[in-house]
């Protein structure tokens, strides 16, 4: 019995309009890239100054997980129940980031499923 799945079930695509490759140079994609380390997300915020709409998203999530992480990091110092809960959650960032980086390599704009949209909600 084949089992059939509506399209409901699935993910939306928010942001899968990407940019032209063509209008995204080296530096505005190293930017992307530094978006996701722990502490130099917030270079993308002070060098774009709102120029490129592919570097903001990236500068977006990445604030999104550097703050996530510092969360995760202020769990570690609650008793008992903090420290495995914090390590699991940084695993998931870490795993988050590396694909969020790998999409910014490629010059591609993809949401974090379950958590940038309801941000972008805010924002907008």
């Amino acid at each position: 019995m084949e089992r059939r799945y509506s399209s409901s079930w699935a993910l939306p695509r928010r942001n899968a309009v990407d940019p032209p490759e063509e209008t995204i140079g080296e530096n505005e994609r190293l930017l992307a890239l530094c978006s996701y380390a722990p502490v130099i997300c917030l270079l993308p915020y002070l060098l774009d100054e709102g120029k490129s709409s592919y570097l903001s998203f990236h500068a977006r999530q990445g604030f999104l997980l550097f703050c996530l992480e510092v969360l995760a990091g202020a769990l570690f110092f609650i008793p008992l129940l903090g420290p495995p809960l914090a390590l699991v959650m940084l695993i998931v960032l870490l795993i988050t980031a590396l694909w969020s980086v790998n999409y910014a390599a490629q010059k591609k704009c993809r949401s974090i499923p379950f958590l940038s949209p309801p941000i972008e909600e805010q924002v907008q």
